[in-house]
This record gives C-alpha cells, structure tokens and sequence, in this order.
C-alpha cells in the first residue's frame, strides 16, 4: 500500500511539473504585423478563439510579431497554418532577447500547405522579448490560423 501511495506521489508530482513546463502562454503576448486584412488582424492570434485568426491580406512577404512585457521563457513555438488554394511556402522564426536590437534566426523553411498544415519549432529553453513569424509566399495570401508558445 506504501508503495502504491508513493507511486501515486510520484506520477501526481511529475504530471504537474510536466504541466507547469508547457503552458501555452500566447494570451500574454501583444501582437503587431505587416498588416491586417479587415476582420483578421494579429491580436486575433492570443484572443483564445480558435475560430479566429489572422491573414495579412495579400502575398509576398508578411510577418507578425508577439510581444511580452517582460522577458519570457519559451520552450516550443506551434503555429497552425492555411492557405487557399494550395502552395508552397518559405518561413523564419526569429526571436529578439530583451532589450535587444536584433533578431536571431531560429528556424528557417519551406513547406507545401495543401489547406492547413502545422510548423513546429522547438526551442532551447530561451529568455524572449519577441517571437517574430515571417511568412513568404508568390501565389496566394497565406493565414496563421492558431499560434501556441509554450514555456
């Protein structure tokens, strides 16, 4: 019974600190961007409504940033991303330390998106002012339908 109860412990104590490790923390973040198609603008990405999101409003070149008060701990950056009709995209996620004048690359490149599809970036556990997204594509507009930061 003694080991059953300390099993239950254990199991119960490294849940929580598993939990305590990838909490979504998106909402804290202010958001800018390129720009915003009329509807869609960034602040949609850390509103906590799943059926918003945001698109730019045309193709080429576009970017959102999101930014934290203070110095933030990110572990993995989950973006769910849409386009239509399909096409081949190229991305950059870059990330400003606080108080810093530069961003620094942390993950570059290119993917086909037939509708949605989801880039993962796992980051080593980092301090983080900003996380900026870049998006680029020729053909269509391009949306990033869900965002989650974890720390």
């Amino acid at each position: 019974m003694q080991k059953l109860i300390l099993a239950f412990i254990v199991i119960t104590f490294f849940t929580s600190c598993k939990e305590k490790e990838h909490k979504d923390i998106v909402n804290l973040a202010r958001t800018s961007s390129s720009k915003d198609y009329p509807g869609f603008e960034s602040n949609k990405l850390v509103d906590q409504n799943t059926e918003t999101y945001w698109n730019a409003g045309s193709n080429g070149q576009n970017w959102v940033d999101f930014h934290f008060e203070k110095s933030t701990d990110i572990s993995k950056i989950k973006l769910k991303i849409g386009a239509v009709p399909p096409c081949t995209f190229k991305y950059d996620v870059l990330v400003k330390e606080d108080g810093g004048k530069d961003y620094t690359n942390i993950m570059s490149g290119s993917k086909y998106i037939n509708s949605t599809d989801t880039i993962v970036s796992l980051v080593k556990k980092e301090s983080v002012s900003n996380i900026k997204i870049i998006l680029n594509t020729d053909s269509t507009w391009i949306n990033i339908m869900n965002a989650e930061i974890y720390n």
